[in-house]
């Protein structure tokens, strides 16, 4: 599982440049969104991680590289067809390419995958996933 630090930073990042046209929620509450909601939205969800020592640093500390995929599903009403959720998934692209994180040293987005098919085609929804693949390298104190 994303740190919490990593998940709320993309979140974040999402909800400062896409948050004013399309809601930002977490994918653990899909359920209730898809019964509520008639507006475009996007839905975060955790989908790969790793974490690998990078070296032996110091007596007092070591080295890891936490990395990971973490998917934004773009979820569009039905009847808009494809080319809403194709634009809304652009300015997902857009926002998170290359992005490096102030408030996390180490963390930066490696890259953000063309938008492929989603997991809803209900007749009510469609949607486009766009998969984000980070990586923070950083110090942890050893025992």
């Amino acid at each position: 599982m994303a740190t919490a630090l990593i998940y709320n930073a993309i979140k974040a990042k999402l909800v400062d440049d896409l948050g004013a046209m399309y809601p930002v929620r977490d994918f653990e509450e899909i359920e209730e969104i898809l019964a509520q909601s008639g507006e475009p939205f996007l839905a975060l969800e955790e989908s790969d991680d790793d974490t690998e020592s990078v070296s032996i640093g110091s007596p007092s500390a070591n080295w890891l590289r936490d990395s990971g995929t973490i998917d934004v599903h773009v979820f569009v009403p039905f009847q808009n067809g494809l080319d809403p959720a194709r634009q809304i998934a652009d300015s997902v692209r857009a926002a998170l390419q290359f992005q490096q994180f102030g408030g996390l040293p180490g963390f930066r987005t490696i890259t953000v995958g063309q938008p492929s098919p989603g997991i809803e085609n209900s007749g009510l929804w469609n949607s486009i996933l766009v998969a984000v693949d980070y990586e923070r390298t950083h110090a942890v104190a050893t025992a």
